[in-house]
């Protein structure tokens, strides 16, 4: 397959002296995304989650190429810095770059973004080399859509070595556009690994909102941070403030932690640029302003923070305990005595504070006590009185005449005790008698005062009610109710006359009505004249009218043509009643028809008393025709049925007559020239009137054309792409028209989208016929489908190597294939063959007519040198049961591409053959072209385990296996002690005798001396 196509790259030309030029210059966001791989006891954390990295997970300190590893601490000095994660105490992730650029260290897929927000991308990142880097680091930080798309891209540069392990941030931020909240986050190495070169670690790979400066502070403070006493209920406003309009509208939240900004808590309704609280309880308070557009204020991934302010509300102190001294006659002043405590100090007026706790030589009056710790923080104020005037424990003495009868209600106290003053009503006032008439009943408090103004204590003095009184009234009361809306009391005393009202008016009957809601004191009088002395209070309750109310939804809408009455609306109630008006008004009968507009009110009675009255108001809906075009043109080829009617409306029904009729079904065919009639429905009310349209249906008239094409097959990769477009001005000449592909005449007819051709200008063609579909759609609503024929053909395959043989001093024939319609050599000749005998570079160009289309290929070869192989030396590792080899080295004169074989029947291109038993060997070494066969004898050597010298013509003798055909191979024998027994050459063994005689079954060791200068020593068995 071919493809063509142009790669615009947009080169960003940037100047900045740092590595964090890119980095937000404003305020950034809380994480959407972090990566920190975490903390942990051990020296290498687990492995990252799937589709995060493309690097395969190694738990080695120093992780091979394409392999990564989590880890504390690197541990490969000399090569490596030596070094922690970027914050210390946790881990960081430790590559080493892979000889792939195509391959990815982090990947991850961050959602709820929020359109036209800027965000910032950003990992910390250390070049661990220490002295030599062959392929410095260079990382690419790109974010993408989810279906590829690069949204913005950032290059870190050559990240070269430093002098010391220097943590360095990178990164770069971007504008998600209009509809984008999803993306794909990406970091790539653009070098491969090296020897040494490109090792890094990483760490805090974070994804956050990029911003305008957010600057917040404390009104009237110089500081961010304020301290203030628990208790001191203080107002504190904080202010924010953006650097710059980068929000159509902006958005504002402010924020509070109690964790010291591990976590952060939204404040309700703290929404606006200044927020202003009152400091309570005692703890640590950390505040930060977030900003973002005001429509995405609520999403968290979408704000901006500014710097944080600290609140200290400090404890206050324990509000204090005390006792005061009140003055007396020997000391006329007053002492407040507070219980101390550590670190404290105390106050009786709020400014001045004292270590003691005790006030002395106090005047009369109040005094706000406080404690105040050394912290600064004074507890709640608590008041403490001392009295004004200096008292004895004294009691004056008195006598007293009480009165006889209520006609003559008072009474008479005389002090006994001499003394300046006296004073009968707790000393609020004073005379200098000491007698007091005109006493009604009741306790006096009786005190005496010298000239010095010291007082005694108050003596309690009763005066005791006469008789003759009457008693307070017992009533009973009748409360208002639907019936009677006024209430009743009667008294039940008899007496000889009654008050209603405390005594103001006074009448002989004992009962009263017609009383409005109100409190009113009833009172009764003797015949002495004496009324009672306390009045019966009696309360007139107001009617309220508990009843409970008929249930209605309210408006109520009722069809024009229906003609509903009050019968017809939607109530539950007994004994309902219906109104014109919620008080009074006029009571309607059920047959009144219902008005557009107009309000109703329904009672209803349970048992006695109606209801208050609901209200229902009434809507009458009078639904208008759908309206539309009254003539509507069809084209034959739609097949067009009721449902392609259009009328504008809701819930649109069809009908074959503009009165009553036949509901038509949308499949019902339309007929040229007939009237059809819409109705529409509102509210449950369908239109009285409908409006009709008359079908015209008319046949195609522009005119369209079958098309056939046909194409070689460049790649003869089965496929081929084509540009169904470039056929639209032969299906048909007017370029008005609307034409799309379909893989099937059904689809196109029916316009079916799973079948449609999206991509008409890269279609995929495959070898063969396709016939493809062709919809036209024309401005008169005709379509016509037309046929698209494509035939793919294979190029020619000529069946020639890339590189032919030609052996020495010979030449070959090569076949450029049967079927062809011409042939043509790099030689000239026009033949299917060619004999060619000098070594060189060659072509061939075969044709094939296929009628619509001529395909052909030109095939480039080379003809090289063979011949048969020459052995330079064969090499063999032997002296073991089954693990010998063959090795054949070839001579440098040896020009072909050669196959091994021990047995001359199977083949190998391996010059070596492993796994071997010892025995005699024929090496074969085939030119593969058929250029001749090299063949040679090896052999390999072993020692027999054991040998039985019995005369039975097995095993009678030992020597080494095939050492006949090693003619310097020499033997040496000894006993198990190191005795030497014999010596022999290759042609030679021994019998197991020493000097004649036989020695006993043993173990035996052997040197045996090879040609090679190699000497193998090991031991056998003599068994007899």
């Amino acid at each position: 397959m071919v493809k063509r196509f142009w790669v615009l790259v947009f080169c960003i030309c940037l100047s900045f002296t740092t590595a964090k030029a890119q980095l937000c210059t404003g305020s950034l966001g809380d994480p959407v995304v972090k990566l920190d791989f975490g903390t942990g006891t051990a020296s290498h954390g687990a492995a990252l989650g799937s589709g995060i990295t493309s690097y395969t997970y190694s738990s080695a300190d120093f992780p091979s190429d394409g392999s990564y590893t989590i880890e504390s601490r690197t541990n490969t000095s000399g090569t490596w810095w030596t070094t922690t994660d970027h914050t210390g105490g946790g881990y960081m992730m430790v590559v080493n770059a892979s000889f792939s650029t195509t391959d990815y260290f982090y990947k991850n897929t961050v959602t709820g973004l929020c359109p036209g927000t800027t965000y910032e991308f950003a990992a910390w990142i250390m070049n661990l080399l220490v002295s030599r880097d062959n392929s410095p680091p260079n990382i690419t930080f790109t974010i993408e859509d989810t279906s590829g798309t690069i949204l913005g891209t950032y290059n870190t540069g050559d990240i070269g070595l430093s002098s010391t392990a220097v943590w360095k941030q990178y990164g770069f931020y971007f504008t998600t556009p209009s509809g984008v909240s999803t993306v794909v986050i990406r970091m790539r190495n653009n070098k491969v690994g090296a020897a040494p070169g490109n090792d890094i670690a990483l760490d805090d790979i974070t994804f956050r909102a990029c911003g305008p400066t957010v600057t917040s502070v404390i009104q009237n403070e110089s500081t961010t941070n304020l301290e203030v006493c628990e208790g001191e209920s203080k107002p504190i406003t904080l202010s924010g403030s953006v650097s710059s309009s980068a929000y159509t509208t902006i958005g504002y939240q402010w924020q509070t932690s109690t964790d010291g900004g591990t976590s952060w808590t939204d404040i309700s309704g703290a929404n606006s640029a200044n927020y202003t609280f009152t400091s309570g309880a005692a703890g640590t308070f950390k505040y930060r302003l977030a900003t973002a557009d005001s429509s995405n204020i609520s999403s968290s991934n979408c704000r901006i923070f500014s710097n944080e302010i600290t609140i200290v509300v400090k404890s206050g102190s324990v509000a204090p305990t005390f006792i005061t001294v009140q003055p007396t006659c020997d000391l006329p002043s007053g002492t407040i005595n507070i219980t101390t405590a550590a670190n404290t100090t105390y106050s009786i007026d709020g400014v001045n504070y004292q270590i003691s706790g005790v006030f002395s030589g106090l005047a009369g009056g109040d005094y706000n006590v406080t404690a105040k710790l050394n912290s600064g923080c004074a507890s709640s104020p608590v008041v403490a009185h001392i009295n004004s005037v200096a008292a004895s424990s004294a009691v004056p003495t008195y006598s007293v005449i009480q009165p006889v009868i209520c006609t003559n209600p008072y009474g008479t106290i005389t002090v006994t005790s001499s003394n300046a003053e006296y004073s009968f009503d707790n000393g609020q006032t004073w005379q200098g008698s000491n007698v007091k008439t005109g006493l009604i009943p009741g306790d006096y408090l009786v005190k005496t005062r010298n000239s010095s103004l010291c007082e005694t204590a108050a003596a309690t003095v009763n005066i005791a009610v006469p008789p003759g009184y009457p008693p307070t009234p017992t009533v009973t009361v009748i409360q208002p109710d639907c019936i009677v809306r006024t209430g009743t009391i009667t008294v039940t005393d008899i007496a000889a006359a009654y008050s209603f009202d405390g005594g103001t008016n006074w009448g002989t009957a004992n009962s009263k009505n017609n009383l409005v809601a109100g409190t009113y004191q009833v009172l009764i009088k003797n015949n002495l004249g004496c009324s009672s002395l306390v009045a019966a209070e009696v309360v007139i309750n107001p009617y309220v009218n508990s009843e409970p109310l008929p249930v209605a939804v309210s408006p109520q809408t009722f069809c024009a043509q229906d003609n509903k009455t009050l019968n017809d609306i939607a109530i539950s109630g007994t004994n309902l009643k219906w109104y014109d008006a919620s008080s009074s008004g006029t009571l309607l009968p059920g047959t009144t028809v219902l008005a557009n507009g107009v309000s109703y009110y329904a009672s209803q009675t349970l048992t006695t008393c109606e209801s208050e009255r609901i209200p229902v108001t009434i809507n009458i809906q009078t639904t208008a025709a759908p309206t539309g075009n009254i003539t509507q043109d069809f084209c034959s080829t739609q097949n067009a049925t009721i449902g392609f009617l259009e009328a504008i409306g809701t819930a649109i029904v069809w009908y074959d007559a503009a009165a009553n009729g036949t509901v038509l079904e949308s499949t019902t065919p339309l007929i040229d020239g007939k009237t059809y009639y819409a109705s529409q429905t509102l509210n449950g009310c369908a239109s009285v009137n409908r409006l009709a349209v008359t079908v015209e249906i008319s046949t195609p008239t522009l005119v369209v054309n079958d098309v056939a094409d046909s194409f070689c097959d460049d790649l003869n990769d089965g496929v081929e792409i084509v540009d169904l477009l470039t056929y639209n001005s032969l299906i048909t000449s007017d370029s008005s028209t609307q034409i799309r592909f379909y893989t099937s005449i059904a689809a196109a007819q029916n316009q079916n989208g799973s079948n449609e051709i999206v991509s008409t200008n890269t279609y995929n063609l495959h070898t063969g016929v396709t016939t493809l579909y062709a919809r036209v759609d024309s401005n008169d609503k005709c379509y016509q489908v037309v046929k698209v024929v494509l035939t793919l053909f294979s190029n020619p395959v000529i069946p020639i190597a890339d590189e032919v043989s030609l052996c020495e001093n010979s030449n070959v024939s090569i076949d450029a294939g049967a079927g062809f319609d011409s042939y043509l050599w790099s030689t000239g000749e026009t033949t299917q063959t060619v004999n060619v005998s000098a070594v060189g570079n060659y072509s061939v160009t075969v044709t094939k007519n296929n009628g619509a289309v001529i395909c052909s290929t030109t095939h480039n070869f080379s003809v090289i040198l063979s011949n048969k192989a020459t052995i330079s030396s064969v090499e063999i590792v032997d002296w073991t049961d089954n693990q010998n080899t063959i090795t054949v080295h070839l001579d440098s004169s040896s020009l072909g591409d050669y196959e091994y074989s021990l047995d001359g029947i199977y083949y190998q291109d391996e010059n070596v053959f492993t796994g071997l038993l010892s025995g005699t060997y024929v090496v074969n070494v085939r030119d593969k072209k058929g250029c001749g066969e090299t063949k040679e004898i090896v052999y390999i050597l072993n020692f027999p385990k054991f040998f039985t010298p019995n005369g039975d013509g097995y095993n009678d003798t030992w020597a080494v296996k095939l050492s006949e055909t090693e003619f310097n191979l020499r033997t040496r024998i000894f006993d198990r002690y190191g005795k030497f027994l014999k010596e022999f050459g290759n042609t030679s063994s021994w019998d197991g005798t020493f000097n004649g005689y036989q020695l006993p079954s043993d173990d035996y060791w052997f040197e045996v001396f090879r040609e090679n200068n190699k000497i193998y020593r090991g031991h056998f068995a003599l068994k007899r």
